[in-house]
């Protein structure tokens, strides 16, 4: 019996990020009854590859690849080309870059799209970026796909999204208008469904919630029999690696409250962007370090007494690092805005975490507390294999079949 098609409409394929990440994880379990395709854009990256699929790279359009998206082309023009290149990129995507820069390359994905018709059984598009949706939504118009089912793998939605400009009201009807076309929506977690429920009116049966995950085998987790986890006091090494936004996941009272205390043998490491810690480089704690391999990181948490997760100030998003954190059973120092925020709730009754305000008080007084009195920690009872891929595969096989059984 032939395999039913699943063509995943993912244009970003090779570049690291959460959303091809959890692509790739997902795939392997779905390939004992699906055949899977990947459509992406040959991204100036090493190719990503799983066994058995076969992934079309579509070349960019002359001024997509040297104007208007060169983040992801690769093309980094030189002298006086820079300058020229860039303005014309700000003013193109401004006047009719909408959605996003991805418009520019609406000929090439709308003529792969209509070669799939009649020989996709369902198409996955991965967002973001969101303009895919929109291809779609003028294909269906157009009357291809009659037979084809829809299937929108959604991270962070479109006009809500906290990491970019507000909601406006051409965005709001945008994203109402590619949702429509859908036969069923996944996301990454249940404030997004809430939010499409009630703004949106999509029916609940449309929406199924699949988090991010975790490759429990590359974490190489140090499986202790220990019931206790204890934090030294006066000697304690932090972590955090990840990317920082300015109010939205902000460190700047961590890092007040940090450099104010005088904590002889503490440190705290950073994986992140520099920009955030210019102010702080004569701070002996505060160690900056260049971005390092996921396994490179892997033996870094391992080695480290407490795992610092910053949680967002406000909107949908949540971030996966919370479930590889978890992975991990080591304690976690969580800084929260906010005891409504999606995240909170969830981790809320987890025993190796300890939680503190986003404030400079709470915040010196908890470091404060740990250098002095250090922490021990329940060792956590909970069975890491929920948060792996092979158990979200299970739910977006159930998806899968239930569009086309």
């Amino acid at each position: 019996m032939c395999k039913k098609k699943v063509l995943f409409v993912q244009l970003r394929f090779d570049v690291i990020g959460p959303r091809n990440i959890r692509t790739s994880h997902i795939i392997p379990y779905l390939q004992d009854d699906f055949d899977i395709q990947i459509v992406s854009f040959e991204c100036n990256r090493p190719h990503r590859q799983i066994a058995n699929v076969k992934i079309d790279r579509l070349q960019f359009g002359f001024w997509s690849y040297y104007v208007f998206n060169k983040t992801f082309s690769g093309y980094r023009p030189k002298g006086i080309l820079r300058p020229i290149s860039r303005a014309l990129s700000l003013i193109g995507n401004k006047i009719a870059g909408f959605p996003d820069a991805w418009r520019w390359e609406q000929k090439q994905l709308k003529s792969y799209l209509k070669e799939q018709d009649e020989k996709a059984d369902v198409i996955v598009c991965s967002m973001l970026p969101f303009y895919p949706a929109e291809v779609i939504r003028q294909l269906k118009k157009e009357g291809y796909f009659n037979h084809t089912k829809i299937v929108y793998d959604i991270g962070d939605p479109f006009a809500h999204n906290s990491t970019r400009s507000g909601a406006t009201a051409r965005k709001i009807e945008f994203e109402r208008s590619v949702l429509g076309y859908a036969d069923a929506i996944i996301l990454t977690n249940t404030a997004t469904a809430e939010h499409y429920q009630e703004q949106f009116d999509i029916p609940t049966h449309r929406i199924t919630v699949i988090p991010q995950g975790v490759d429990i085998d590359a974490l190489k987790i140090n499986q202790s029999s220990e019931e206790a986890t204890t934090i030294p006091h006066q000697h304690t090494d932090f972590i955090y690696a990840g990317t920082f936004y300015k109010d939205l996941r902000d460190p700047k009272y961590f890092l007040e409250a940090a450099s104010s205390l005088s904590l002889k043998r503490t440190r705290f490491h950073f994986y992140s962007p520099a920009s955030f810690f210019e102010n702080y480089g004569s701070v002996e704690a505060i160690r900056v370090h260049d971005r390092v391999s996921h396994d490179e990181l892997m033996r870094k948490y391992q080695s480290m007494d407490v795992l610092l997760y910053f949680d967002n100030a406000y909107g949908l998003q949540t971030s996966g690092k919370i479930y590889e954190l978890l992975a991990l059973k080591k304690p976690i120092l969580f800084i929260y805005s906010t005891e409504e925020s999606a995240v909170y709730n969830m981790v809320k009754d987890y025993s190796n975490i300890m939680f503190c305000k986003n404030d400079i008080t709470a915040i010196r007084a908890v470091l404060q507390q740990l250098h002095h009195q250090g922490w021990t920690s329940t060792r956590p009872t909970y069975n890491i294999s929920e948060f792996g891929w092979q158990e979200r595969a299970e739910d977006y096989l159930t998806v899968l079949k239930s569009l086309t059984h």
